[in-house]
């Protein structure tokens, strides 16, 4: 990966929003997470490339071949892009073979596998992973759960944005400053725990399935085994700061749909 690493400590923290945002919010919850890695910035479309082909020369497949150079709307006056923005146009299946196909790449143990003996590698193909079929402490890349997600954005904060109560254009490209495209990343001010373009940009993938938060499920909580929609966090070019960008705000794709605001940043649990 271009991009290091970032050790996220260990730590206990709030999920969800009492005051503010739908009810798919709540309850709030305190959620014990344990140590893990997250990547600095988003998968940029260069780094997604080098993985992507040698992945289709070594037994992988993606549900589409249409991943995109970072992303802009429609009616964005300037089209062009650089190969340091996001990588878009993303589907989870896409997002998660990719992650399994860096991990044999760089000689690390891949995270997903089709069954629950992890007999075999998931290799691309609408499957819908179980979270038992995970090798959730190896050391492959993998998407953030999104306990997770919220952990690493929130880096200790309790306010609606990792940086305070208000929307700020210092850290964040959003649809009132992003001119309809997306931008190449490290533009903005990263969050305490060196993470940037954690809140906007473009959408990031995450592993669970929408459900209502479990009041009981506390502890490095996966989510539900089944769903329809795949959750996705952190606010888009083309997307208001003010209601989508703030550190609980979920919203929702089924794992199918490669939009053109949809990416991914990695994770590994060590």
């Amino acid at each position: 990966m271009k991009s290091k690493m970032i050790k996220i400590e260990a730590g206990v923290f709030q999920m969800g929003s009492k005051e503010w945002g739908p009810d798919n919010l709540r309850p709030v919850r305190n959620i014990k997470i344990n140590s893990f890695f997250m990547k600095e910035t988003m998968v940029t479309f260069k780094e997604w490339k080098i993985v992507y082909e040698w992945a289709l020369n070594n037994g992988f497949t993606f549900v589409y071949d249409n991943m995109s150079m970072g992303a802009h709307k429609d009616e964005c006056g300037n089209k062009t892009h650089t190969e340091n923005e996001p990588v878009a146009s993303l589907c989870w299946y896409d997002a998660v073979a990719w992650c399994n196909a860096a991990s044999i790449k760089e000689n690390l143990t891949p995270c997903y596998y089709t069954n629950q003996d992890y007999s075999e590698i998931y290799k691309g193909g609408k499957i819908d992973i179980k979270n038992e079929w995970v090798k959730w402490e190896v050391d492959g890349y993998r998407l953030p759960t999104e306990a997770e997600w919220e952990y690493a954005c929130r880096a200790g904060s309790v306010t609606k944005f990792f940086w305070g109560d208000n929307v700020s254009d210092d850290y964040a490209w959003h649809e009132p400053n992003s001119s309809g495209k997306t931008h190449p990343v490290r533009e903005k001010s990263p969050n305490k725990f060196g993470l940037y373009d954690i809140c906007g940009n473009i959408w990031e993938w995450t592993w669970d399935w929408l459900a209502d938060y479990d009041v009981n499920d506390l502890d490095n909580p996966k989510g539900a085994n089944k769903g329809d929609e795949k959750v996705l966090r952190g606010n888009s070019f083309n997307f208001g700061g003010g209601w989508h960008m703030p550190s609980a705000y979920r919203t929702t794709e089924p794992p199918h749909v490669n939009k053109s605001h949809l990416g991914l940043r990695v994770v590994k649990t060590k």
